[in-house]
């Protein structure tokens, strides 16, 4: 671990299915990221860092924790066992503040632990007596979000478009109106600047005791489906798009659906940008506020994503059980005054790397910048070391790990540096042109920079792909 002397604020700021190559400081030609990719030019910007699944529970999981999500009790809800990057930095003094507004890492997951301060937007704290009685029940009885989910999503009798209109309206009438699903970055961003200022910008730098530094999380969820965009970031994209299709998008979001049934990958594509427009301008907002208040500079900020979305780039739309890298190349970077003044050995400002890095190795991470040492609970490496040349190891882990193959009742090991992502969907695993297939589906992906390997364990074969001739992961070469 690299010590340094300083006891930096952290800011992580995590932006739900957000591809790597949808952004501009990534190469994409859209004006999606104006203000991200103003701050990449005095970031450290990684190229090859990976999601250790297709979804949150399992991406989540491992950034928080530093395990692979099959590991020491799963991965959703967070098992109580495995330590949180916000448990270690609270318990080393740090005030500790998390904002989020996607069900899946709420606390019905156990993602409040480590956090003192903790925004989730579901209705735990709602007035209402009907409310706090059946997120109360969710909880008690261990089936938390699963119950609901299974019920409303997994059922075969309906489509998705129905299921998903089932499901709003149980949250709308049912758990209470005081529900906020998906609030908006505008919503969490503003959250989080409150506490802030509460907790850090009104209290003066002498006052050493009340200013203890700070581990903030905010996690953006507009570029999760159904996009809903403004009309004005909207229009900075394509100001031709379809203006009476655009106003039923936002009246009736479910709409969203249909456009992927119709494969309609234009007007998907159009929208999800927009919401990633409306997320950079937040960005933006957010760090000023840290620059007039003098912060910037004894602060880390990271940018990244839990995972990407796929545009039927392999057959479907979202986020489901596949691990190709429209769904696991994630944005990764690290900015800040620190970084700038070159106090983190091996982050450059004003460098990319081209190291392969799983997303999984954020938590130790970010305690080797602070100078914290990592609890034996986390099995994966800081990134810090490989870029400051202190080890040749840029590897997940050097360990193996044993993988059940449900299939044949064997063990399948692999070496753990080149483990990237895993993921288990149960019963509600959908497709946008059939009800649902309640198979289970288990799958692990191998890659180094040259190759990848995803294997479905269900059905015991897998599919390899060069990735030097074929980034895309478009011809199986397995064969």
């Amino acid at each position: 671990m690299i010590r340094v002397t300083n006891r930096y604020n952290v800011v992580l700021i995590t932006i739900d299915a957000l591809r790597y190559d949808h952004c501009g400081f990534n190469g994409y030609a859209r004006d999606t990221t104006p203000r991200m990719n103003f701050l990449a030019q005095k970031a450290a910007v990684f190229d090859n860092v990976y999601a250790t699944g297709p979804c949150t529970p399992p991406s989540f999981c491992s950034m928080f924790t530093a395990t692979f999500p099959f590991d020491k009790g799963g991965y959703s809800p967070l098992p109580a066992g495995k330590v949180t990057i916000a448990e270690v930095m609270a318990q080393h003094g740090y005030q500790t503040a998390g904002f989020t507004s996607n069900p899946q890492n709420s606390h019905f997951f156990n993602y409040n632990k480590g956090f003192q301060k903790f925004f989730d937007s579901l209705g735990g704290s709602s007035k209402n007596p009907i409310t706090r009685r059946v997120l109360a029940h969710f909880e008690s009885s261990g089936k938390r979000s699963n119950a609901l989910y299974n019920r409303l999503q997994g059922l075969r009798i309906f489509p998705k478009i129905v299921q998903s209109s089932l499901k709003r309206l149980f949250y709308r009438f049912f758990l209470g109106r005081s529900i906020i699903y998906y609030m908006p970055a505008r919503g969490i961003t503003r959250r989080a600047a409150k506490w802030l200022f509460y907790h850090y910008f009104s209290i003066t730098p002498q006052d050493s005791a009340a200013r203890k530094p700070f581990f903030l999380w905010m996690h953006y969820m507009d570029t999760h489906d159904p996009f809903i965009p403004k009309w004005h970031h909207l229009a900075k994209l394509n100001p031709h798009f379809n203006k009476k299709e655009f106003d039923y998008v936002k009246r009736f979001p479910e709409y969203t659906d249909v456009l992927k049934l119709n494969d309609r990958k234009r007007s998907l594509i159009d929208l999800y940008d927009a919401e990633l427009r409306a997320e950079d301008d937040r960005i933006g907002f957010f760090i000023r506020k840290f620059r007039r208040n003098g912060v910037f500079e004894n602060t880390v900020f990271i940018i990244t994503s839990d995972h990407g979305e796929e545009f039927n780039e392999h057959g479907d739309y979202g986020h489901r059980a596949h691990l190709h890298r429209e769904l696991l190349h994630v944005p990764f970077m690290i900015f800040g005054g620190p970084v700038e003044r070159g106090e983190i050995p091996g982050l450059v400002a004003g460098t990319r790397t081209g190291h392969l890095f799983s997303l999984g190795q954020l938590a130790p991470t970010i305690l080797d910048m602070v100078g914290i040492q990592p609890p034996r609970s986390f099995d994966m490496k800081s990134m810090i070391p490989a870029l400051a040349n202190a080890s040749k190891e840029a590897g997940a882990a050097t360990a193996t790990t044993a993988i059940p193959n449900t299939t044949t009742d064997t063990t399948t090991r692999f070496p753990r540096q080149h483990v990237m992502a895993c993921t288990l969907h149960k019963g509600i695993q959908t497709r946008f042109n059939e009800l649902n297939d309640r198979t289970i589906k288990r799958m692990v992906s191998i890659q180094d920079l040259d190759y990848k390997y995803i294997l479905d364990m269900e059905a015991g074969n897998g599919v390899l792909y060069d990735l030097k001739s074929d980034p895309s992961e478009r011809v199986d070469v397995s064969a």
